[in-house]
C-alpha cells in the first residue's frame, strides 16, 4: 500500500423529495436543503483528497424521478468523478433496487450495481474492492448471504475490501423512542465474513457503528441521511463518514456539517376559544430561531368550535 487509502462514506441523500419537477410559487423548500446538504457532502470529498465515494443507497426519492432531480444528483457526482475521484452507487429501497438509467451517469469513474457485483478500483493509495449488494426489498434476512457472495468479492485481491448496501442490519436503532431492530425476515443477522475490511451501510437515517457478532468481524457503519429528512431524525447530527486504511489498520470517523434545525412545538388547546388557540400558536412562533422549520401538535379537549375554520398559512 503506497499511501493510505481514504473514502467518503454517504447514503440517503433522497434527492427528489420536496422538489417538485415544476414549482408554481417561489418558496423555500425541504428539497432544495437536500441537494444542499448532498453538494455539502460531496465536496468533502476534494477538500479531504478522498480515493474513493461510496453512496450506500437512496440516492433518489423514488424510482422514477423527474428530470429536475436527475440533474440535482448527477452534476455533483460528475464534478467528482471528474476530479478523478471513483464513485460507487448502490441502489436502495425507494429506488427499488434500481438506479435509473441517465446519460448524466454515464462516466468511467462512476460505477453503479445494477445487481450484486464487485468493482475494483485502482486508486494513488492501493486497490479498493467494492462488494455492492443492491437493495434487497424482500427476505433479505435469508437471501443477504447468498447475495453477498453472488458479487464474488472473496475472488479479487485487495488493499482493502469494502462491502457496500442498503440493508436494516440487527440492533441497528432509530427515531426518537431509540427503536431497536432486533429480528424478522427483512434484518440481517450482523454477521459478516472475515476478510471484509469495513461494511458502507445505508437506509437507517442515524450516524451509529454495530459490531459484527464474531468480535473480530469488520464494523458496520452507517454513516446516516446526509439531511434530517423527517421530524423523527430532529435531534439526529448529519454528515458523513471518512474512512482511512493504512499499515496500521482501519480508522472511521464522523464528519457533522449545519443542517436546518427542527423543532415539534406542542400546545395544549384545552378550554382555549379559537382566538386563544391561534394566539397560543402564533406566540409559539415567534419564539422559534430563525430558519427552523417547525411542526405544531395540538394536544388537549378544544372547546366547541375552537378548531373551526383555523387558518394558519
Amino acid at each position: 500500500m503506497a499511501r493510505s487509502i481514504r473514502i467518503l462514506h454517504t447514503a440517503d441523500s433522497h434527492i427528489g423529495a420536496e422538489l417538485p419537477a415544476r414549482p408554481r410559487h417561489s418558496r423555500p423548500r425541504r428539497g432544495d436543503d437536500f441537494v444542499a446538504s448532498f453538494c455539502r457532502v460531496l465536496a468533502r470529498a476534494t477538500e479531504l483528497n478522498v480515493d474513493l465515494v461510496i453512496h450506500a443507497g437512496d440516492l433518489f426519492n423514488r424510482s422514477k424521478p423527474h428530470t429536475a432531480a436527475i440533474n440535482a444528483a448527477t452534476r455533483p457526482l460528475l464534478e467528482v468523478a471528474s476530479a478523478g475521484i471513483p464513485v460507487v452507487i448502490v441502489p436502495g429501497n425507494h429506488e427499488r433496487s434500481t438506479i435509473p438509467s441517465s446519460v448524466l451517469l454515464a462516466h468511467p469513474d462512476i460505477h453503479v450495481a445494477s445487481e450484486p457485483a464487485t468493482f475494483d478500483i485502482r486508486t494513488a493509495g492501493g486497490r479498493i474492492a467494492v462488494a455492492a449488494v443492491p437493495c434487497i426489498r424482500r427476505d433479505s434476512a435469508g437471501a443477504f448471504a447468498e447475495a453477498l457472495g453472488a458479487t464474488s468479492w472473496h475472488t479479487r485481491h485487495a488493499d482493502a475490501t469494502i462491502l457496500a448496501c442498503h440493508q436494516t442490519f440487527e440492533s441497528a436503532r432509530c427515531g426518537p423512542a431509540n427503536y431497536r431492530f432486533r429480528s424478522g425476515e427483512n434484518v440481517v443477522e450482523r454477521e459478516i465474513p472475515a476478510g471484509i475490511d469495513y461494511v458502507a451501510a445505508g437506509h437507517v437515517h442515524r450516524y451509529q457503528v454495530l459490531e459484527c457478532k464474531a468480535g473480530d468481524g469488520p464494523p458496520i457503519v452507517y454513516c446516516g441521511s446526509c439531511d434530517r429528512i423527517s421530524f423523527a431524525e430532529r435531534d439526529e447530527p448529519k454528515g458523513c463518514v471518512l474512512v482511512e486504511i493504512d499499515g496500521n489498520g482501519l480508522r472511521h470517523s464522523f464528519i457533522e456539517h449545519d443542517v436546518r434545525p427542527m423543532r415539534v412545538v406542542p400546545i395544549d388547546v384545552t378550554g382555549l376559544s379559537g382566538k386563544g388557540v391561534r394566539d397560543r400558536i402564533a406566540e409559539a412562533i415567534e419564539s422559534l430561531p430563525v430558519n427552523v422549520i417547525a411542526a405544531i401538535r395540538l394536544s388537549g379537549r378544544a372547546s366547541n368550535g375552537s378548531l373551526r375554520g383555523l387558518q394558519l398559512a
